[in-house]
């Protein structure tokens, strides 16, 4: 029994360190991606350029051990080294026939190092949606498709943080229901914010399962229900607390669009994100202030606007699909809901509430000819 213990003990130890290994390795990636970007000397001429092209040609072999480092604690499969490799080796291939035309530092950066492709971004969200556990072959498959630097990293961020095979291991420092009868947790390391997280978050707050895991510095959160599953990533080694957040399911667009820093251009069916920062006093009450605001599967519309009255179709209970122009501009929308106080974050179920209340408002309304679908020609 003993034994056991000491074996899961060691476990959770392993893998807490190699979450803080990754963590580690992932913020120096992104610190030498920031300073590979040219600068207007390195495209004076020709010679500064080829000067540059080999700067970044020697780079690849650091970042490729980078990479290899940052995965090593997780005890990955041979398939995954191999296509790291694999990628690293298509990357050199392409850098050596490379031209030194004027621009070509810039165009080499983006291309090979810094660009994001939005289809490869929509398959990361497709395949590590939310707060899940998958294995390592879509992990594979999507290193396959990277074509820059920072493709890969954004992979392997994504595979990492929103794996609950991995995040679930690590050792467990604290558990409480919330008043709906799910469990909020903590994992990983002891710090003093994460614990104030952990014994301020409201009991009251509609959630389901909320996850808080401890990492130095960094905290990721996993909370069920808003948006299906909720990610946070939230780093409070900075003067300010920077939160970057993931939504898998758009439950309500309009909500959506009001919320802190969403990145209204990489709204899709895979989901929606963004981030804010905030003043570390203030970061409790506008972390719980922001979860309150994501959307649940209730926020979703029960009717949908048609473009105008022409579009009225009788629907199975006999009642026409009939929308009135909503109570509240979008405008007005945004405003209630990024409003703070004692009242402010229950603004956000108002859009929801308003549609039941005109279906019923229109179940009670005796139906017209036009309502009940008889044409002039009819009458």
């Amino acid at each position: 029994m003993e034994e056991d213990l000491l074996q899961n003990d060691n476990l959770e130890n392993e893998k807490l360190e190699a979450l803080k290994q990754f963590i580690k390795i992932d913020l120096e990636i992104k610190n030498e991606l920031m300073k590979l970007a040219p600068t207007p000397t390195d495209d004076f001429d020709e010679s500064t350029r080829i000067a540059y092209v080999d700067k970044v040609y020697d780079s690849l072999k650091d970042f490729e051990y980078q990479f290899q480092s940052s995965l090593k604690g997780f005890k990955m499969g041979k398939d995954v080294d191999e296509s790291m490799k694999n990628f690293f080796r298509k990357l050199k291939e392409n850098l050596a026939i490379g031209s030194f035309d004027k621009g070509a530092c810039q165009t080499i950066f983006q291309r090979w190092f810094s660009d994001m492709s939005k289809r490869l971004i929509e398959n990361v969200k497709e395949n590590f949606v939310g707060y899940t556990g998958y294995g390592e072959s879509e992990l594979i498959q999507l290193i396959n498709q990277a074509g820059t630097i920072n493709e890969l990293l954004h992979i392997c961020h994504s595979y990492i943080m929103n794996n609950e095979r991995i995040l679930s291991s690590i050792t467990k420092l604290g558990e409480k229901k919330n008043d709906f009868g799910y469990p909020i947790r903590l994992f990983g390391e002891r710090t003093e914010i994460s614990e104030d997280l952990f014994e301020k978050f409201p009991l009251n707050l509609d959630v389901g399962w909320t996850d808080i895991v401890a990492i130095q510095k960094q905290i990721l959160m996993m909370v069920r229900d808003r948006g299906h599953a909720l990610t946070l990533d939230i780093d409070t080694s900075q003067d300010k607390t920077f939160v970057k957040y993931f939504i898998p399911k758009i439950c309500n667009e309009d909500m959506i669009i009001a919320l802190p820093g969403v990145d209204e251009n990489n709204l899709s069916g895979n989901g929606a994100s963004g981030s804010f920062e905030c003043e570390k006093q203030d970061f409790l009450e506008k972390l719980f202030v922001f979860i309150e605001r994501v959307p649940m599967d209730s926020d979703i519309p029960l009717i949908t606007e048609p473009d105008n009255f022409a579009d009225t179709k009788i629907i199975d209970d006999g009642k026409p699909n009939i929308e009135m122009e909503p109570f509240f501009s979008i405008e007005e929308v945004k405003e209630l809901t990024v409003k703070e106080g004692e009242n402010g974050i229950k603004f956000g179920k108002i859009k929801a509430l308003e549609y039941r209340i005109k279906r019923f408002i229109r179940s009670l309304k005796p139906k017209t000819n036009d309502e009940k679908g008889v044409n002039k020609d009819e009458r």
